[in-house]
């Protein structure tokens, strides 16, 4: 960015922190930020520099709210591979995404898994969804007091970015074809309503009668839309 603009990235990002779980990937990354990095851009007391940290994604020391954007691009799809403990570690590392995301901030999350395809909306079902349920959980115990309906509540917008697909051939299929997409991008927007308004929008009733209570379960509200690009 500084390289190519007179604009000084310091001016518009605070900190952009990287983490992994490696300690020699850590300090790879360190000597080659400390020799230039291949950067084009002269090292100055104004360059912004990536902090780099070791850490476990499914238990971060960062305070909750405390970053604009979150950038995951295949961790989670390598995490998968593992059978028995894959898709709990998927889940953490969402929970711990949605934690430390700021009000009005997003998760920006690429993988090979695309909604689009029955697959991918299990994994988004079954892992990005319950991440944030479990987050919900943690934060309030799935419960607020009761009678604040100006207190706020988390909202969620998930848009899913990819492409129309392809149709293939598929012998396996009934009917012989069937659409394969690739990769997709999911980004998730962390807003805040009303505990009233999200009563309305999501709330179950409580019960089987007509005029009891409803209050906000397992589930945080979820809005999601699918772009095609």
């Amino acid at each position: 960015m500084q390289s190519k603009s007179s604009k000084l990235a310091k001016s518009v990002v605070k900190e952009v922190t990287c983490i992994d779980y490696s300690e020699t990937v850590v300090q790879n990354l360190i000597r080659e930020q400390k020799g230039g990095g291949g950067s084009k851009c002269k090292k100055s007391s104004n360059t912004l520099e990536v902090k780099y940290e070791i850490l476990d994604a499914r238990k971060l020391p960062y305070d909750a709210n405390s970053y604009d954007l979150i950038f995951e691009k295949g961790t989670m799809d390598a995490m998968l591979s593992d059978a028995s403990e894959g898709v709990e570690n998927c889940i953490q590392i969402v929970c711990e995404m949605a934690r430390v995301c700021s009000l009005g901030g997003s998760i920006m999350i690429v993988s090979h898994l695309n909604a689009n395809d029955p697959k991918g909306m299990g994994w988004l079902r079954d892992v990005v969804i319950r991440g944030l349920e479990r987050e919900f959980q943690l934060r309030n115990g799935a419960k607020m007091p009761s009678g604040d309906d100006d207190a706020k509540e988390f909202v969620w917008f998930i848009s899913v970015n990819g492409g129309e697909g392809d149709v293939v051939d598929d012998e396996a299929e009934e009917l012989g074809f069937r659409s394969t997409y690739g990769p997709a991008v999911y980004i998730l927007t962390k807003k805040t309503v009303t505990r009233s308004l999200a009563l309305e929008m999501y709330g179950k009733p409580r019960g089987g009668g007509t005029n009891d209570c409803k209050d906000l379960l397992e589930l945080p509200p979820v809005k999601i839309e699918f772009v095609t690009h």
